[in-house]
């Protein structure tokens, strides 16, 4: 009983580290992939840029961002700013469960040598966190069933053998109690 008590104790403090863990590496994921998406995104609108057309016309803009927000998970909006501020394009807002956010990401894009506008990227790390609940649920379960197994070899081999003594020490007892 002892051992299951202790177990359970150990099995209970490793799942808040492991939860604490999961949840901080998941905002730095989504951070880093935030990062990443905005520069992966400001190089190719500069590009198109480049070639002379402005940022607040460049065809297909909303359906390219809504694509790259699909593909990268953690995100929570990818929107084209110009220079002074004013958002060209942005991804539908996600729902307010999944707003808490970090820092947004920003990336400039750059027309020789100057900035005329920037890529935002908000990050969701609650949606990162989701994926890693069901890791998290079988972590949970994982250790339940082996503490319970711990505790359940610990009372059989080793309990059964102190019983057995027990019974042999009682039963010499009786037997120098009778004489």
């Amino acid at each position: 009983c002892l051992t299951l008590l202790i177990g359970g104790a150990g099995a209970l403090w490793s799942l808040h580290q492991l939860h604490t863990t999961t949840e901080r590496d998941a905002r730095e994921d989504a951070q880093a992939m935030a990062e990443s998406v905005a520069q992966t995104l400001a190089l190719h609108i500069s590009r198109a840029v480049r070639l002379g057309i402005p940022l607040g016309e460049i065809p297909g803009m909303p359906h390219y961002l809504q694509r790259a927000l699909a593909q990268a998970p953690g995100l929570a909006t990818i929107a084209v700013q110009t220079a002074d501020g004013q958002t060209l394009h942005t991804t539908p807002l996600p729902k307010l469960s999944e707003r808490r956010s970090t820092a947004p990401a920003r990336a400039a894009i750059q027309l020789q040598g100057r900035s005329v506008g920037s890529v935002v990227v908000t990050t969701a790390p609650a949606a990162l966190g989701q994926g890693l609940r069901k890791a998290y649920a079988l972590g949970a379960l994982l250790v339940l069933a082996m503490g319970l197994l711990a505790g359940w070899l610990a009372a059989r081999d080793p309990g059964q053998r102190l019983e057995r003594q027990r019974q042999q020490l009682l039963a010499g007892l009786d037997g120098l109690n009778s004489v």
